[in-house]
């Protein structure tokens, strides 16, 4: 059977999953530190697969600044740093799923005013039927929040939606929202694919 045939949507998490750039995060989050003249991020301290509200929490509470300060210098240091391409099969398997009629989501951690502009100039935007960012949120994933909102907007229920996650705290996010969850990461226990394989996947929808 068809990894999609069984689904009427697709939610696609951001950072990690549709763009390989965890680095670059850690590096922009670190820099928007010293930029406040506080102590960059040390070994083992950056919260992965959270939301930016939280990690900006995280990381400035405990140095006395504003998360708000920190998640601004974090997004111009993002766009300095990243050239804002997708990881490889992205584009290709948003618009092959498009065409074959499955709704398609975002549901995000991070700000809407750094994911948007990136989708855009991928030319993919336009292919999502709702865009979930850290802003449309109270609670970030694990919350369930997120993909709950987004089938919500989709019109479609949790058990014919998939979500494509790299993250644990995405995974036992997309499972709290009784949805089904395919990693582009091996995580234990998950099943696992390339955007690359899940695109040839697919294709083969309706033959």
């Amino acid at each position: 059977m068809n990894t999609f045939s069984n689904y009427s949507a697709v939610i696609f998490d951001f950072k990690g999953t549709l763009a390989n750039d965890e680095h670059i995060v850690k590096k922009a989050y670190s820099t928007a530190l010293s930029d406040l003249g506080v102590e960059p991020i040390s070994e083992g301290e950056f919260p992965r697969g959270r939301n930016d509200k939280d990690i900006a929490a995280h990381l400035g509470h405990p140095r006395g600044v504003d998360p708000q300060l920190l998640i601004a210098g974090f997004v111009e240091n993002y766009r300095a740093l990243s050239n804002q391409t997708l990881l490889a099969g992205a584009k290709e398997l948003l618009r092959t799923l498009h065409s074959h009629g499955i709704k398609l989501a975002l549901a995000s951690g991070t700000v809407r005013e750094l994911v948007e502009p990136i989708l855009e100039r991928n030319e993919v935007l336009d292919l999502f039927d709702a865009v979930i960012t850290s802003e449309d949120t109270a609670m970030g994933k694990p919350d369930p929040q997120g993909f709950l909102l987004a089938a919500q907007e989709l019109g479609v229920a949790p058990n014919k939606t998939l979500v494509i996650e790299d993250s644990k705290a995405g995974v036992l996010a997309a499972q709290a929202a009784g949805m089904d969850v395919i990693s582009v990461e091996n995580l234990p226990g998950i099943p696992s694919a390339s955007l690359l394989e899940l695109n040839e996947e697919a294709k083969k929808l309706g033959a």
